[in-house]
């Protein structure tokens, strides 16, 4: 490991353009997460763009300090969809990611979403496990997705007890490059919804019904449409 200098008394500048007119997120859940994008315009929040920050978190760039200041005022709006938002001032965030691991050598009898839920804990806070494996075609592997704290790549066993029997499962955790589907894209420029790097796993969530109108000045039309997600 190389080891740098120093860097506190270092003054930056990155992204000081956004400084006061963005906000820094971090949604409740992933799927949330996922379907941001029409969340916030069903809300008419007047966005420019949308930046995935990893784990949980974006970074939204709002019209102007106005907006992003009424946005953090309505906590009745944002509350269901945010359990943390502020004011983007250039502060630190912590670093978090969302990790999809496969699941190899779970019995058929222990195929089950608390079984499942239970191993993922081991690594972090599960973020998504199917709710039904009824319908799976392939009941060997499983796929489940966890929210940690470390860089390095998941692959370890861990063990099982049931009754007076111990299985070993494997946790490997997948390579891909995966984006929420609020971006509109992927690596390569391609669409989020016809990537199989995408968000494909979480389902969409109902419309959430949230009161629109509060956040564009001026009555604009919301500048989030075509730039930053496909509408279905």
């Amino acid at each position: 490991m190389v080891k740098l200098g120093t860097f506190s008394k270092v003054l930056t500048a990155a992204f000081r353009d956004l400084w006061g007119a963005s906000v820094v997120a971090k949604t409740v859940d992933l799927e949330t997460l996922v379907d941001l994008d029409q969340l916030l315009r069903i809300a008419k929040v007047g966005f420019s763009n949308i930046q995935y920050l990893g784990g949980l978190s974006i970074l939204i760039t709002l019209g102007n300090e106005v907006v992003a200041k009424k946005i953090i005022e309505a906590r009745d709006v944002w509350g269901p969809w945010f359990s943390k938002l502020d004011i983007w001032e250039g502060q630190s965030m912590p670093f978090e990611r969302v990790a999809w691991l496969r699941l190899l050598g779970v019995p058929l009898h222990l195929v089950d979403l608390d079984v499942v839920k239970m191993v993922g804990e081991e690594f972090g806070k599960v973020l998504h496990v199917p709710k039904y494996f009824g319908d799976e075609k392939d009941l060997s592997m499983g796929r489940i997705g966890v929210l940690v704290g470390e860089v390095e790549r998941i692959k370890e066993f861990v063990s099982i007890r049931w009754k007076n029997r111990s299985f070993r499962i494997l946790m490997e955790e997948e390579l891909d490059v995966w984006v929420p589907d609020c971006l509109g894209v992927v690596v390569g420029g391609s669409p989020a919804g016809s990537s199989p790097l995408a968000s494909s796993p979480v389902g969409r969530p109902v419309d959430s019904g949230f009161p629109g109108g509060r956040f564009v000045e001026d009555e604009e039309p919301c500048m989030g449409g075509g730039a930053v997600g496909n509408d279905e």
